[in-house]
């Protein structure tokens, strides 16, 4: 394999973590993440990069302190990040936030990230789900962590709002799945929906 005849090629080790991203094998992505990070020093042109891949490895399998971390060394550091770099940065750690229901925190970060990552429908997807789920946190019966470790599985925006459709129609929580979809379809559309989820059985 070329990452096995180039152990050493930083860009090769790169190209083999964004495989098994793409195949949503996060954990073997970490291994070359981990191995990166013995290669690439602070001073490297490859730090920035190593950072944001560990940000969001990390948010990925919920080790999101972890996620924190490397933003806070991201930004101690002397690297120059292009603007869709700090709004990619900000985006995935604000997820962490909201992960760990420290909504403001979230949706702070969320609305910066809006200067780097101008017209970025995930991002303004997040911002939605991010209030939503603060206006709705008080005396929901489902765990609201547990929607959101569901729902943000994936990073497409459109893949994010259906799993969390489905997590809180799954959940019983059929109710905040129904006001949900108000927020993106007509009344008749949304109550369409509904009707097959429930029929479904999800």
């Amino acid at each position: 394999m070329e990452a096995q005849n180039n152990i050493y090629d930083v860009d090769v080790r790169f190209r083999l973590a964004d495989i098994y991203h793409q195949l949503n094998r996060y954990d073997m992505e970490n291994s070359e993440l981990t191995a990166l990070s013995k290669m690439v020093d602070a001073s490297s042109r490859h730090y920035s990069r190593l950072k944001i891949a560990l940000l969001r490895n990390n948010l990925l399998r919920n080790e999101l302190d972890s996620a924190i971390e490397h933003y806070e060394d991201l930004n101690q550091s002397s690297s120059v990040l292009a603007d869709e770099d700090k709004g990619k940065g900000m985006m995935y750690v604000a997820i962490a936030y909201c992960k760990k229901n420290a909504f403001n925190t979230c949706i702070a970060l969320l609305e910066k990230a809006k200067q780097f990552l101008p017209g970025n429908d995930a991002l303004a997807q997040n911002i939605n789900l991010a209030k939503w789920m603060k206006k709705t946190k008080a005396g929901n019966a489902t765990p609201v962590a547990d929607v959101f470790y569901q729902a943000y599985q994936e990073q497409d925006s459109e893949q994010i709002f259906s799993n969390l459709i489905l997590s809180l129609v799954s959940e019983g929580s059929t109710g905040r799945a129904y006001d949900l979809l108000l927020t993106r379809y007509s009344i008749d559309d949304a109550n369409i929906i509904m009707k097959e989820l429930k029929a479904s059985k999800i």
